[in-house]
């Protein structure tokens, strides 16, 4: 069982002045089977939601179930298949229920809707791995489906151009990625290569957008004895949705440290090659198509982490007693 309780405060402060206030609460009660066989596992549970959220005088009261299921099949020690499906339940946040109205500039205001509700997003994947001493390859193909979500909407009012926030027909993310393991010197490098695809369909009441990404993700680790370092980068990650299209630049990150038995102490940077971090975000709308673009310069982060492994309670091995023989 789990419930969580939340209470939120926005305040606007500008052309407009207003304190908006969120009450929340979540409850869950979950429950599940699982069994295996030799070659075969399987897990099937279900989760009971209450979802309860009031802002001024309105309140909203919602029941749920959310399933989940997951099956694997294991053919021989070195492979495997496996089936993950899940139906989530998501609420509006307050920054989109509000009924503020924002001014943005002289045709152009963006106002929350009180009338959003919640929606199901319907989550699949299926996942197959080999692997060798030497090298290995996983694959994993996923689709998510939701089911009238809250994007936004751009609509003509009067003399302004209104951008707000409604239950669209669906969202659909489909994609697919192939990661590729090379261990050249056994466990001292292990080079990791992951080509992935995505693929975003977002249709409104009056719209309907499309778009496909396509990126890398590069990965090395190096060890020696109890000194380890890794290399991270991809490639410019993109994302749509709703009529929202956001990129960003490409990222790096260098770690190095020292790995104990029981603690592990690593240091390492963010972006430590470049000089500036750009994100580009493009609105699709038909009535205000826009383009906008940051640019950050001071990006470079460094960062220190020590990891502790805390054993508390009693421990017991288990063994087996060699009884002499029996006299006959």
């Amino acid at each position: 069982m789990r419930h969580r309780q939340s209470y939120t405060d926005n305040q606007y402060r500008g052309d407009t002045h207003a304190d908006v206030s969120l009450k929340q609460g979540e409850s869950y009660l979950y429950a599940e089977y699982q069994g295996k066989t030799e070659s075969l596992g399987y897990m099937a549970g279900v989760t009971g939601v209450r979802l309860w959220y009031s802002q001024q005088n309105n309140q909203t009261k919602k029941y749920a179930l959310q399933p989940t299921l997951r099956i694997t099949f294991k053919p021989t020690t070195a492979s495997y298949l496996r089936y993950r499906a899940s139906l989530q339940y998501q609420t509006p946040s307050l920054a989109a229920m509000n009924d503020v109205e924002q001014i943005i500039n002289s045709w152009q205001v963006r106002r929350g809707n009180p009338e959003l509700h919640s929606y199901h997003t319907l989550t699949q994947s299926l996942g197959a791995g080999y692997s060798q001493p030497l090298w290995g390859a996983d694959l994993l193909i996923s689709y998510e489906h939701e089911y009238n979500p809250i994007m936004e909407s751009v609509f003509a009012e009067d003399t302004q151009l209104v951008r707000t926030y409604r239950n669209q027909r669906s969202f659909d993310d489909i994609s697919a990625e192939l990661a590729l393991r090379i261990k050249p010197w056994k466990e001292y490098i292990n080079l990791s290569l992951t080509p992935r695809m995505e693929h975003f369909i977002s249709r409104g009441s009056e719209y309907r957008h499309t778009y496909t990404m396509y990126e890398l993700w590069v990965n090395l680790d190096l060890s020696y004895h109890n000194w380890i370092a890794s290399f991270t980068t991809h490639t410019p990650r993109r994302f749509m949705y709703g009529e929202q299209i956001t990129k960003s630049d490409q990222m790096y990150t260098i770690m190095a440290g020292y790995k104990a038995r029981n603690w592990s102490l690593t240091a390492g940077a963010l972006n430590p090659f470049t000089k500036e971090f750009k994100t580009y975000n493009e609105n699709l709308s038909a009535l205000n198509p826009v383009e906008s673009s940051i640019h950050t310069s001071h990006n470079k982060s460094f960062m220190v982490r020590l990891a502790f492994n805390l054993n508390y309670g009693n421990q017991t091995k288990r063994r087996t007693k060699a009884y002499p023989p029996l006299r006959q």
